[in-house]
């Protein structure tokens, strides 16, 4: 594939954009349309953002293991407890938080800023690479995932991920329009930053690396710098990886884990054909939040990716193609699961490559030919139909969905009604976030017992209870309840001993029937 001269490829791109959005229903409304769809993004991103949900386990945490840690221990060695995350986005938590003060807005800030961000350098990206069109879906796509949008308002490193995928696309389509030194060193520095601050970086790069050497393929001089760029990519990464991020991948617990979630691909892949199948619809429909006409998506998919190779930019149904397969591949050579919001990165690659398959389609229906009109129909429904109504029923249900816990309207009401003698038995799952939380609510300094998980073991729970000190006001704290091998909640079945024994409720509080509050007068 030879080398495009700049202004070659300028030209074909904007004849490329022209053709694509002639004659379209959405013409008119190709400047108007697609910053309101980044409006509509950034509102619902802010809407998640300022519900103000409780940590979550984890994200409580990340936050405790951030806040006794210094920005020097940070970059020195992993943070304890197994826990990883991209040491250039814990470098900048740690500095935010040390800015603007220990609380989960804050820890939530850059999530946040990376999500809205990303809404609108998915516009300036679309622009150069699709046509009103396909654009327009995209957009409408990327504003509406709810995955996204949940992402958008996490202390995890999922949304700033989804950031450096179109960050580094928008850089790349600014080379690849004109290959100058300022560009390129631009790309590079981006790719450093990218990968200290994103595990998934590295698949973008590994893509962009070599079609850009494809793309210089009869410019020696351009050769050597985009070698001299790849090779500090891959240092860069080396340190990362034996430095950082190794271990997690070799834990035989971690493996384990995501093996029997069937996030690892087989090895060798031929073992279980099926395996890619199943990843494949959880990825088009979980993840991307499609509807389950895998054949259409996967049509689509291809369209787009043929449309760009035949089309032009070639360049990108490479990079595509490339970014969706790397962590395919390396999900059976170093352990990286392919599954849920460790591949959430990839949405906005599936999307761009479907919105070029839908311009395709657009522009093959200028004839109006019927079928293909419908086909068209179609695909627009399988790309926005599934993320439209799961974020409209996601918008109707309580502040901490899809997960069931919520502990600080809980700690809010052991603030009010508590007395300062009183004993706190803290349910298992939800520990850690009580710990981070207690604090903030006057309960630092009480007296707290945390309630060992005994869900296969229920006479280890009576005795725990039997041990409670006599003729005391005691608070049970519950949150994200399990169901114990007989099928009751351990919620349940621990009240219900405790009054058999002797004691008595004094005090109950539900919130959302997901987190609990319940006193009770020991025996």
């Amino acid at each position: 594939m030879p080398a495009e001269e700049p202004s070659r490829q300028t030209s074909a791109e904007a004849e490329h954009i022209q053709a694509a959005t002639s004659r379209t229903p959405l013409l008119l409304l190709s400047s108007v349309l697609p910053v309101l769809l980044v409006v509509l993004g950034i509102a619902l991103r802010l809407q998640r953002y300022l519900l103000g949900r409780s940590f979550r386990n984890d994200e409580a945490a990340l936050a405790l293991a951030l806040v006794r840690s210094s920005v020097q221990s940070i970059v020195s060695q992993p943070l304890p407890g197994g826990l990883t995350a991209p040491v250039g986005f814990l470098v900048v938590e740690k500095l935010i938080v040390q800015a603007l003060g220990n609380w989960d807005y804050v820890f939530r800030l850059l999530p946040l800023i990376a999500g809205c961000v990303s809404m609108v350098l998915l516009l300036f990206l679309t622009r150069r690479l699709l046509g009103a069109f396909g654009s327009a879906c995209v957009l409408g796509a990327f504003a509406v995932n709810w995955m996204l949008l949940l992402y958008s308002s996490d202390f995890k490193q999922y949304s700033t991920d989804v950031f450096f995928v179109v960050l580094l696309y928008l850089s790349l389509a600014a080379y690849l329009r004109a290959s100058s030194p300022a560009n390129g060193l631009m790309l590079a520095g981006i790719g450093i930053v990218a990968l200290a601050t994103s595990h998934p970086a590295i698949f973008v790069l590994g893509s962009i690396g070599p079609v850009l050497l494809i793309h210089h393929c009869r410019d020696r001089a351009a050769i050597a710098r985009v070698l001299g760029i790849v090779m500090v990519w891959a240092l860069c990464f080396a340190g990362l990886y034996f430095n950082y991020y190794r271990v997690v991948g070799q834990e035989r617990g971690v493996v384990d884990y995501w093996n029997n979630l069937e996030a690892l691909m087989p090895m060798p892949p031929w073992e279980d054909p099926a395996w890619f199948g199943i990843r494949a619809g959880s990825f088009f429909t979980t993840v991307a939040g499609l509807s389950p006409l895998s054949l259409l998506n996967t049509l689509l998919l291809a369209l787009g990716l043929f449309s760009f190779y035949r089309r032009g930019p070639w360049q990108w149904s490479l990079v595509l193609l490339g970014t969706l397969l790397l962590p395919l591949v390396a999900s059976g050579v170093i352990n990286y699961p392919f599954k849920g919001r460790l591949i959430l990165f990839l949405v906005p690659v599936l999307y761009l490559a479907m919105g070029e398959g839908l311009d395709w389609l657009a522009r093959l229906a200028r004839p109006r030919r019927w079928y293909v009109q419908g086909l068209g129909g179609l695909a627009v429904i399988a790309l926005l139909w599934s993320p439209v109504s799961e974020t409209l029923a996601v918008l109707g249900q309580r502040r901490s969905t899809p997960y069931r816990e919520d502990l600080k309207p809980v700690l809010a009401f052991v603030q009010q009604h508590g007395q300062p003698d009183d004993l706190i038995v803290v349910y298992d799952q939800a520990s850690i976030t009580y710990e981070y939380y207690a604090q903030f609510y006057g309960l630092g300094s009480a007296e707290s017992i945390v309630l060992e998980n005994h869900r296969n073991n229920p006479r280890r729970y009576r005795l725990a209870l039997d041990e409670l000190p006599e003729q005391t006001r005691t608070w049970f704290i519950f949150s994200s309840v399990l169901d114990m091998p007989d099928d009751a909640d351990v919620r349940t079945f621990l009240l219900d001993y405790a009054t058999r024994s002797g004691g008595q409720i004094l005090e109950q509080y539900n919130y959302d029937a997901i987190s609990f509050a319940d006193l009770i007068l020991t025996k």
